[in-house]
C-alpha cells in the first residue's frame, strides 16, 4: 500500500508540473536570465527531464517455462548539465529509474551517474577523461548480463581516459585507457561472474589522400580480465589490429578493421584468434540515418560457471527519420551468435559445445506535443534460442511515454 501511495504522489506531483508549466507562455520559449549570484546561475544550467511509461511485458521472467506478463509504471528523472569554457568541458548527468509491477507488486530502483571532462587547446590536440556508474537494486525480476540471464542486483564501475593528437594533416595518433569492474551481489554466483577488466589501446591514423576520403589505421590493444575469486576464468590479451575508413561523399562511410589477437588464459589454455569489424553509417541527409555493423568472432569473457570465454559474431541494423519538425520514427534490430567451445570450458564442466542465437527488434515513434513535451510509442521483440537448459524465452514489451524537458 506504501509503494502504491507513492508512486501515485509522484504521479500527481509530475502531472501537476506539467499542467503549471503550459499555463506560462514561457515554458515554451525560455527566456535566458542572467544571475550575478554563482548559486542561482548554477541552478539555471541544469537541464531536468522527467519521463512517465506505462508498459506490457509479456514475459517479465524471461524464462518459457515461468512465463508471467505484468503491466508497468517507469518513474524516470534525469538531471544534466553541459559547460563549455574556452576550450575546457564538462558534463555531468545523474538519472534515477524507478519501476513498480502492478501483479507481482514488486519494485526495482536503478541509478546512473556520467561525468565526462575534455580538453581542445587547439584543433590538433584532444584529451578527455570521465566515468560511467551504473546500480541497480537486488529484485526478482530477471534481467541479462552478457551471455547470463538472472534476477540480482549488481553495480558496475567504468572510468576512461582518451587522448588524440594531430602530427601533420595527414598523420595523427590516438589512445585510451578504460577500466570495468562489475559486482554482482549474490553470494551464490558471483565468483564467477564478478570481474575487472583493463583496455590499453594505442592507434595510429594515416589519410592517403588531401581530402581524407580514405584513411588507413594500425594499432595495438592490451586488455587484461581478473575473476578475483577464480583465477582459471582470467586472461591477458595481445591484439594488433588494422583497417581503413572509406568516406563516399554525400553518401555514407564504411570502416572495416581487423585483429589479430592473442589470448593467454590463467590455465594455460592459449588461444589465437582473427576477429573482423565492419560498419556502414549514411550521411546522404540529416532527416535520414542508416546504421549498420558485424563483429564476427570478437572473443568475451564469459560470466558463466562453465566457460571462461565466447565468440561473439553480432550485426546491426539501425534506421532513424524524420518525417517533420516534431515526428520521427525509428527502427533497429540485431542478431548476436554465441559460441561456446569445448576447448574454453573449465575444468571439470562438459566438453561439450554450444550455442546461443539472440534476435532483438525495436520501432519507436516520438512526437513532439510542444517545445518541452514529447509522446513517445515503443514496441520491443527478443527472442532467445540457446542450448543451455531454462534460459530460452520469446519476449514482447509495449510501452507509452511522456517525456517533459525543462
Amino acid at each position: 500500500m506504501q509503494k502504491k501511495f507513492t508512486f501515485t504522489f509522484l504521479v500527481v506531483a509530475v502531472v501537476s508540473g506539467l499542467i503549471f508549466f503550459g499555463n506560462y507562455s514561457w515554458a515554451e520559449e525560455p527566456v535566458v536570465e542572467k544571475h550575478s549570484n554563482p548559486i542561482a546561475q548554477f541552478l539555471k544550467s541544469i537541464k531536468y527531464t522527467s519521463k512517465l511509461t506505462l508498459q506490457h511485458d509479456d514475459n517479465i521472467f524471461l524464462s518459457e517455462e515461468l512465463e508471467d506478463s505484468d503491466t508497468k509504471e517507469i518513474f524516470t528523472q534525469i538531471f544534466e548539465q553541459n559547460i563549455s569554457r574556452n576550450n575546457h568541458f564538462w558534463r555531468w548527468l545523474y538519472m534515477a529509474n524507478y519501476e513498480l509491477y502492478n501483479s507481482e507488486q514488486v519494485d526495482v530502483l536503478g541509478h546512473t551517474a556520467r561525468v565526462l571532462y575534455s580538453y581542445r587547446p587547439d584543433n590538433g590536440f584532444s584529451f578527455g577523461l570521465g566515468n560511467n556508474f551504473y546500480w541497480l537494486e537486488d529484485s526478482t525480476i530477471t534481467a541479462t548480463l552478457a551471455d547470463r540471464i538472472l534476477a540480482v542486483g549488481y553495480t558496475q564501475i567504468s572510468p576512461f581516459v582518451e587522448v588524440k593528437y594531430d602530427l601533420t594533416p595527414r598523420t595523427s595518433v590516438q589512445s585510451s585507457l578504460k577500466y570495468n569492474k562489475l559486482d554482482v551481489r549474490g553470494a551464490s554466483i558471483d565468483d564467477y561472474i564478478d570481474n575487472e577488466k583493463l583496455t590499453a589501446r594505442g592507434q595510429f591514423n594515416y589519410a592517403f589522400t588531401p581530402t581524407n576520403n580514405i584513411e588507413g589505421f594500425a594499432g595495438f590493444e592490451h586488455t587484461q580480465v581478473a575473476f578475483p575469486q577464480i583465477f582459471e576464468k582470467s586472461s591477458n590479451t595481445e591484439r594488433p589490429f588494422v583497417g581503413f575508413v572509406k568516406k563516399f561523399a554525400d553518401l555514407f562511410n564504411f570502416t572495416y578493421e581487423a585483429g589479430f589477437a592473442n589470448i593467454d588464459m590463467d590455465d594455460n589454455a592459449d588461444d589465437n584468434n582473427i576477429d573482423h569489424k565492419v560498419s556502414i553509417e549514411t550521411v546522404f541527409s540529416v532527416f535520414t540515418k542508416l546504421r549498420l555493423s558485424y563483429y564476427h568472432d570478437y572473443k568475451n569473457a564469459s560470466l558463466r560457471r562453465e566457460f571462461t570465454q565466447y565468440g561473439s559474431n553480432f550485426i546491426s541494423l539501425g534506421i532513424d527519420h524524420t518525417i517533420n519538425p516534431r515526428t520521427s520514427v525509428g527502427v533497429d534490430y540485431s542478431y548476436e551468435l554465441q559460441d561456446f567451445n569445448d576447448a574454453d570450458a573449465l575444468i571439470g564442466q562438459p566438453l561439450v559445445d554450444r550455442q546461443t542465437h539472440v534476435h532483438d527488434a525495436k520501432l519507436g515513434v516520438n512526437r513532439k506535443l510542444n517545445n518541452w513535451l514529447t509522446l513517445n510509442l515503443n514496441y520491443n521483440y527478443t527472442k532467445r534460442d540457446t542450448d543451455f537448459a531454462g534460459e530460452g524465452y520469446t519476449n514482447n514489451q509495449y510501452s507509452a511515454a511522456l517525456t517533459a524537458r525543462y
